[in-house]
């Protein structure tokens, strides 16, 4: 990221701690299942949509505003920054 986007970030993190959206959170990693599989090669990816007949493109912007948490269940979701979780 660049000093401009990183800095927006910072801005948007601190607003949505502001309006009570997040908090920082401690306990994600203590249940956190560590996922030890080897990233795909390129080649290998296209290859295998090499034939395929339909692509989605998704628009993820603002995207975690969009998904509904059940209450209670906000413990479970995190996402982690320069700054930190």
């Amino acid at each position: 990221m660049s000093p401009g986007e990183h800095e927006e970030l910072r801005r948007q993190v601190e607003e949505l701690l502001a309006k009570g959206h997040i908090r920082e959170s401690l306990t994600i990693n203590k249940i956190t299942v560590r996922y030890i599989f080897p990233i795909p090669r390129l080649d290998d990816l296209l290859d295998q949509v090499s034939d395929a007949m339909v692509f989605t493109k998704l628009d993820l912007k603002s995207g975690y505003h969009q998904i509904r948490i059940r209450p209670g269940d906000e413990w479970k979701t995190a996402f982690k920054t320069h700054e930190g979780l």
